[in-house]
């Protein structure tokens, strides 16, 4: 009787935890830095306590398979460095921002949807998706 109920809930349990998709950085340490890699990157801009930040970076985590070897994915805490947020005019959390070349293509407010994400990173990073 034990064994079935082991086996029902080993199947509940996830294999092995996710894969960290999104590298946080911080504007003391690696921020600059990841702007400048050869890829494009998506920044997003969260805060500890941003329920919104968290659903944004579930859908991430769900494309990671599809932006893999194609774009750099990093967090930045606001509180934790507000000095990077207010050079990037960052008013409101989530904010997404996309660079390429050191140089920003795209920009986006909020939380949204999966396909409005995954057309906001195609279009910013121009890249089909």
């Amino acid at each position: 009787m034990l064994r079935p109920f082991l086996f029902g809930l080993a199947l509940l349990l996830p294999l092995a935890a996710p894969a960290q998709v999104i590298r946080p950085v911080s504007e003391k340490s690696s921020f600059q830095i990841a702007l400048e890699g050869e890829r494009p990157v998506l920044v997003l801009f969260q805060g500890k306590n941003c329920a919104a930040c968290r659903a944004v970076e579930q859908w991430i985590d769900q494309m990671s398979g599809e932006l893999a070897g194609k774009v750099d994915i990093v967090s930045l805490d606001v509180d934790e460095n507000p000095y990077t947020k207010q050079e990037f005019g960052v008013e409101g959390t989530p904010t997404l921002l996309m660079f390429q070349n050191g140089e920003q293509t795209g920009g986006m407010v909020g939380a949204t949807g999966r396909d409005d994400l995954r057309a906001f990173i195609a279009q910013s990073a121009k890249l089909a998706l």
